[in-house]
């Protein structure tokens, strides 16, 4: 009842129904009243999209999201956090191209661009693009989406560290039929969530979503970017009320075009550490291969930012595992460690595996704690030196 009651309340803070079914707007704006015949909401949601992909010279590559911080009052320099990103990117052998995109910030306005081009690594501003100028925060991935100029895209957060070469998972049985692959966060989506109205669905709750990583063929899936763009646009009014932020906006806009996508079926486990207390304190999600389910991808790092800590102390000590027998399994805020950090209600793991991936993470971590010191001007601060790429 309580779900209900917040989804109504909710949508009556929405425009009028109209607004909703999209596309709409256009004919208020213009003064000209709907046709006699109202066409599906699945109709409406494919009018004024882009005849195609907006921007590409073809290709597979990753996409960065950096810039300064992207909230008004946020801590984390996610320039910092993106280059540190594509150190590690390098450090598992990944040769493609990526892109790491800025709002505009003087420390990579400086950077010679073929140096860093020799390195794979192509500078994008978003005030180059529309919008750019004025997007913040959940909306800047969208955008970089709809203008990167690769072909097929693995999207990264700036704080999402690479522990294997993601290239193979372009050859992914997955993501060769559907073409889009999402992975898997702990809480779920609820039928009673408005934005089924919206995208005019048939309700069900389900799993969700995690969008840390997204790997998609844009010239396949353009139209569903696009839709993205167009919640997200809307998102700090609307749809992020909906959600927490952008993260289910990808996979809502995938079903409302009727677009196939892979989910990954193993959640994620968190690593973290101790703290003084003895509270669990979760800072990384690990995401699975789409294939073999068992290889760890991806180190999430939603909490203790390499670009927003002074101390050279790993975060990466205790793992925690998810309990398959329990689908109320969820994950919680922790105490007794400061703002950010999470648990599971499960016991660490400590067998063999997991005592060797975090040894190995907790190498890749001293290596990122040296780099980050070779960029900055110290631990206390985040501002990149001025010579910063010869680093």
């Amino acid at each position: 009842h309580d779900l209900q009651e917040l989804s109504r309340r909710q949508l009556q803070r929405l425009r009028p129904l109209e607004e909703l079914r999209l596309g709409t707007s256009q004919h208020r704006c213009r003064g000209r009243s709907p046709s006699s015949r109202e066409p599906s909401r699945s109709e409406r949601s494919g009018r004024d999209l882009p005849a195609g992909p907006l921007v590409s010279t073809g290709g597979q590559g990753i996409i960065v999201v950096g810039g300064r911080s992207h909230r008004q009052g946020g801590r984390p320099y996610y320039t910092l956090d993106g280059l540190l990103a594509i150190v590690a990117l390098r450090h598992t052998g990944c040769r493609l191209a990526i892109e790491l995109w800025h709002d505009h910030d003087p420390a990579l306005l400086r950077a010679p661009s073929p140096e860093l081009t020799r390195g794979g690594v192509i500078l994008r501003d978003f005030h180059d693009v529309p919008h750019g100028t004025h997007w913040l925060g959940w909306q800047l991935p969208s955008l970089a989406l709809l203008y990167s100029r690769f072909a097929e895209a693995l999207y990264l957060d700036a704080d999402n560290v690479a522990l294997v070469d993601p290239t193979s998972m372009f050859s992914s049985v997955h993501y060769r039929q559907r073409g889009a692959i999402f992975w898997p966060d702990h809480d779920l989506h609820y039928a009673e969530n408005p934005i089924w109205a919206v995208i005019n669905r048939n309700a069900h709750p389900g799993q969700g979503t995690e969008t840390g990583q997204l790997l998609v063929n844009r010239s396949r899936h353009w139209a569903a970017l696009a839709l993205a763009a167009h919640f997200n646009d809307r998102g700090p009014n609307y749809y992020y009320n909906m959600f927490y932020g952008n993260k289910e906006l990808w996979r809502f806009s995938w079903l409302a075009r009727r677009k196939p996508f892979h989910l990954v079926p193993v959640m994620p486990e968190v690593v973290g550490y101790r703290a003084s207390a003895g509270a669990f304190c979760g800072n990384t999600l690990l995401q699975h291969n789409p294939d073999n389910h068992v290889d760890i991808m991806f180190a999430h790092r939603v909490g203790a930012k390499l670009s927003n800590t002074s101390s050279n102390r790993s975060a990466w000590t205790t793992l925690k595992g998810w309990d398959r027998n329990d689908p109320w399994n969820r994950r919680k805020a922790s105490k007794g460690c400061g703002g950010g950090a999470f648990d599971l209600p499960s016991d660490p793991r400590w067998s063999e595996a997991a005592i060797k991936l975090l040894g190995r993470m907790r190498g890749l971590e001293r290596r990122l704690i040296r780099f980050r010191a070779r960029l900055t001007f110290g631990n206390e601060t985040p501002a990149l030196r001025p010579q910063w790429w010869r680093a």
